[in-house]
């Protein structure tokens, strides 16, 4: 991938996550990195320079939200709240009434307020 095709995608890239309310400094971060990552980088026969930036920055976000493994580490508090941000309908009060769930088979009490 040239230096031009990458700039033309992180473009739209930026324009897409800055419309769905993603942090500008979150937005400016990945696309220094995934830019970093597509400088050089070879690109399959079957794929344009666009999907294939695309590739390294789904990778990239799901590397920045990852979840650690050995489920939830809950603070020492009895009580903690949490914040869920995303798009319309993109199953946050699912989501997050599975994780009350979760959390009154592990004994606890969750309060959950999808207001």
């Amino acid at each position: 991938m040239t230096e031009e095709n990458i700039q033309e995608a992180m473009k739209e890239v930026r324009i897409a996550l800055l419309e769905a309310d993603v942090n500008f400094k979150v937005v400016r971060i990945s696309s220094q990195s995934v830019q970093s990552r597509a400088i050089g980088q070879e690109v399959m026969s079957s794929l344009t320079p666009a999907p294939a930036v695309i590739k390294i920055v789904k990778e990239e976000m799901t590397s920045l939200m990852a979840v650690r493994k050995g489920g939830f580490i809950l603070p020492g508090a009895r009580r903690f709240q949490s914040c869920w941000w995303g798009l319309h309908g993109c199953e946050k009060t699912t989501t997050a009434a599975k994780l009350a769930r979760y959390f009154k088979e592990k004994k606890k009490t969750p309060l959950f307020d999808p207001g």
